[in-house]
């Protein structure tokens, strides 16, 4: 009787993997197929996992011909997911100039420090690319010092790149 029980299990588990593996599979696959033109429909009017997927996409391209869209999806949506892969996908693309003022006033309006986080960490992202400091993003490290200070991964993450801009500038 044990050893049925046993055999029994075994197999329940095989077949509890395989079908998770089977599901894996397939998402896998309906994100594996959708190329450029189908990520920046998605931008503008897919669901939110399909806006999540596209930002990903868009920034591991590193495609800077998007940042327009990224920025009114950025500016535009209230999911804090949707903003973090929008904030994330800025920072991977890592143009200055309007990508950095987006990403200060979203940090200037959120509430929810997961937001605040990934567009800190975009920020700095760009301005090591770039290596420059534009008032916008000191702007935002300012705001998120002083408002954001409360969570302990938001001041960690504002304190070290402030010191690292300060022991740049002493060099």
């Amino acid at each position: 009787m044990r050893s049925k029980l046993k055999k029994l299990d075994v197999s329940m588990k095989k077949l509890v993997f395989l079908v998770i593996f089977m599901v894996f599979a397939y998402n896998a696959s309906l994100f594996a197929e959708e190329g450029a033109e189908e990520h920046l429909s998605n931008l503008s009017s897919g669901n939110d996992n399909q806006k999540i997927a596209a930002c990903d996409y868009f920034g591991k391209e590193k495609d800077s011909s998007v940042v327009p869209q990224i920025i009114t999806l950025l500016r535009g949506t209230e999911n804090p997911k949707v903003a973090s892969a929008a904030a994330i996908a800025l920072g991977n693309i890592q143009q200055k100039g309007e990508p950095t003022t987006a990403l200060k006033d979203r940090i200037m309006m959120e509430t929810n420090t997961d937001v605040v986080y990934s567009s800190i960490l975009a920020l700095m992202s760009i301005t090591i690319k770039n290596e420059e400091l534009e008032p916008d993003a000191k702007a935002a490290l300012d705001h998120a010092s002083t408002n954001h200070n409360s969570d302990v991964f938001v001041a960690d993450l504002v304190e070290k790149i402030k010191r690292k801009l300060e022991s740049k500038k002493s060099e």
